[in-house]
């Protein structure tokens, strides 16, 4: 020990350092804890001194004797301490087994560090909170159903790692509204929830947060987004192709299987809007049987667009390539080039291949 010592002040205990090095405890009355349960150790402590980089070195200790060997678990040590009001150093405790504890705070600064002050020791029984769900997973309903399957595992552990033992539920959020409370669990066993509660077709983020009387799991709850819930706006046609032969134009394509989000479609139930360049909308709810036949009024040059709807939502349009049909021109026969799509009747062969014919 060193020649300084504790004493009394109207601050508190005081350990006034002067010339020795500090080496000096002082340390509380008996408490009784309970094995099994965790508790907050809390030491409430200013440093004064007339020198800004003069601090002190201090730690919280705890044991089942008064004495320096007693002492044997550090809750905190802080060895550049410096406060002008009081703060709260705290550490938690765990003990093994019930019965008697005393705590002790220890200044060990080196000399002329200036003065210590001890406001209070408060040791109260921590809350116990579980620790955050795992494997939480989430679902979409079957065929467009609107609805979310989330499953996941209870935790089992408390936030210091420690084996639980209390668990009332789940608080479950949707896009960060709280959408319902389960109020049944069983520590560390898997689990599953249906929320029937989607009112449009979409993706949604959900978190699933353990609470038990205490509280509410500590941290960042696990996130996890849904795939496409309800019907999907349908993907693109593909393989469109126009073939021509006189009059008839004969259109081939390849349905879409799949929705643009990755969501549910209806390959049975989707329509086609069918335009015709130049003419118009041919029809706006083709259902098949493919391919499609149009006949057109006269000799052109024409393209085809197709866009396939399901439950009211429209793909991105497709277009064909081009081609000549409507029969043949009458004699007498001339034709002057005197518009750009005049030459939209007449093949062009790159006979040699060099992409300039």
């Amino acid at each position: 020990m060193s020649p300084n010592t504790w004493v009394y002040s109207e601050d508190g205990a005081w350990y006034e350092q002067e010339s020795s090095d500090a080496d000096d405890w002082i340390i509380a009355p008996a408490v009784t804890l309970d094995a099994g349960k965790t508790y907050n150790v809390s030491a409430y402590v200013k440093h004064e001194s007339s020198f800004f980089y003069d601090c002190q070195k201090i730690e919280l200790k705890i044991g089942r004797e008064a004495t320096v060997d007693g002492l044997t678990t550090r809750l905190f040590s802080d060895e550049s301490f410096k406060s002008q009001f009081f703060v709260e150093k705290s550490g938690t405790f765990s003990p093994d087994e019930s019965g008697t504890y005393y705590i002790g705070l220890h200044c060990y600064s080196d000399s002329f560090n200036g003065d210590l002050y001890l406001q209070k020791i408060v040791v109260e029984e921590a809350p116990i909170y579980p620790a955050q769900v795992s494997d939480l997973t989430v679902e979409a309903g079957e065929a467009g159903e609107l609805s979310a399957h989330l499953s996941w595992t209870w935790p089992s552990t408390d936030q210091y790692g420690n084996p639980l033992t209390l668990l009332s539920g789940a608080k479950i959020y949707r896009d960060g509204d709280l959408i319902t409370t389960i109020e049944e669990a069983t520590i560390g066993q898997a689990t599953e929830w249906t929320d029937q509660t989607i009112e449009r077709a979409g993706s949604y983020d959900y978190e699933v947060v353990a609470y038990n009387s205490f509280g509410d799991a500590q941290g960042n709850a696990i996130s996890v987004s849904s795939p496409w819930i309800g019907y999907d706006t349908p993907e693109a046609v593909t393989q469109l192709t126009a073939t021509a032969e006189n009059e008839t134009v004969t259109l081939s394509f390849t349905p879409p299987t799949a929705g643009k989000n990755g969501g549910y479609i209806d390959p049975a139930a989707l329509t086609y809007q069918i335009s015709r360049t130049p003419g118009g909308v041919l029809t706006e709810d083709f259902s098949g049987p493919l391919p499609y036949v149009d006949v057109v009024p006269e000799l052109g040059s024409y393209t085809y667009t197709v866009t396939a709807t399901f439950d009211g939502k429209s793909s991105a349009p497709v277009t064909s390539n081009r081609v000549v049909a409507g029969g043949m021109k009458e004699l007498p026969y001339s034709e002057s080039f005197d518009t750009e799509s005049a030459l939209d009747l007449f093949t062009i062969i790159d006979g040699n291949n060099d992409s300039k014919s």
